[in-house]
């Protein structure tokens, strides 16, 4: 998601209630209800897993907001009007609730987030997301977050937490013989000679692999299965960082692309001199991790291939092939 798109969110918004008839002061006044509803999602997301809210958690939310703020409908006035708008449905769950759009959750709760900016809950919801900035959640969080509050101190948080988890590794070199090069090129010539048909051109093996990722991305994820991958992801240790640094690193290039003129110029050299560094230090542990591995990577691949199976961790391969 470009952070470009954050306009999209605010036009859709807006469209959605004037689709259903709501005066500019009737639009305010739900705008500030969805908003905080998201941002009480996300902090009892244990509860609301997957994004969705049962019924019961959402009586206890609309109690609560009520009891601090004017709010003119009843929740299940300003539910069918959100339905109606086509923003926050009945999922199809029995009794769960959810926000038709993830990334119309996402923008809302940084913008409730926003205006609690300076709270203890808030900056420690925030800490909590720099660290864990390889969860889908945190990362569109932050990202709209940065847009709505411009605050520097946020953008500094993500710039060390896309340091730490490859702090302790060099970053590569561009030169020809740099070791990691060295290292990576001679398994690639291990993969080609091994796992790749001799009578194979790597501009075929390309080909075969575009046919391949055409076919799965027809197919569809749901939100468990996207779930479990994160899962997955956040108890692999490797998995888990490598999708932080470069979550981190994706969040600062938004910002320098799209908000370079909302911040210091002196900001903005730090964040393209600690993203460069983090990817140069990514590879470098990259190329450490499959030396110390080749031997079993290869393997694998050979068991895969004898297996017959079409795919071959293709994305890995891909990733080896291009050079």
């Amino acid at each position: 998601m470009d952070i470009k798109h954050r306009y999209c969110y605010n036009s859709l918004l807006i469209a959605s209630f004037n689709s259903v008839g709501l005066s500019s002061d009737q639009q305010k006044e739900m705008l500030k209800f969805i908003s905080e509803l998201a941002y009480n999602m996300f902090e009892h997301r244990k509860e609301s897993k997957l994004r969705r809210i049962k019924r019961q958690f959402l009586e206890k939310f609309y109690n609560e907001y009520t009891k601090d703020y004017i709010f003119t409908y009843s929740l299940d006035d300003a539910l069918s009007v959100l339905s109606r708008a086509n923003i926050f449905v009945e999922s199809e769950y029995d009794g769960e609730y959810k926000f038709v759009y993830k990334y119309l959750y996402f923008f809302l709760v940084a913008q409730a987030m926003s205006r609690k900016l300076f709270t203890e809950s808030v900056k420690q919801d925030i800490e909590e997301m720099c660290t864990t900035a390889y969860l889908e959640d945190s990362a569109n969080i932050l990202l709209f977050l940065v847009y709505h509050s411009g605050d520097e101190e946020l953008i500094e948080n993500l710039i060390f937490t896309s340091m730490v988890p490859f702090e302790p590794y060099d970053e590569i070199t561009l030169k020809k013989d740099d070791p990691i090069f060295l290292s990576l090129n001679a398994l690639i010539g291990k993969i080609e000679e091994k796992i790749i048909d001799a009578d194979k051109r790597p501009e075929e093996e390309r080909m075969h692999e575009l046919e391949i990722r055409d076919k799965h991305e027809k197919e569809v994820v749901t939100e468990e299965s996207s779930s479990q991958i994160y899962d997955e992801i956040a108890n692999h240790p490797v998995l888990r960082d490598l999708n932080q640094a470069i979550r981190s690193i994706r969040i600062l290039g938004q910002i320098v692309k799209n908000q370079r003129s909302d911040i210091k110029k002196s900001l903005i050299v730090d964040l393209l001199k600690e993203s460069y560094k983090t990817c140069f230090r990514v590879i470098s542990f990259y190329g450490n991790y499959l030396a110390e591995n080749e031997s079993d990577f290869i393997e694998y691949l050979e068991e895969q291939r004898a297996k017959g199976i079409e795919r071959i961790n293709r994305n890995l391969l891909k990733l080896l092939l291009m050079r």
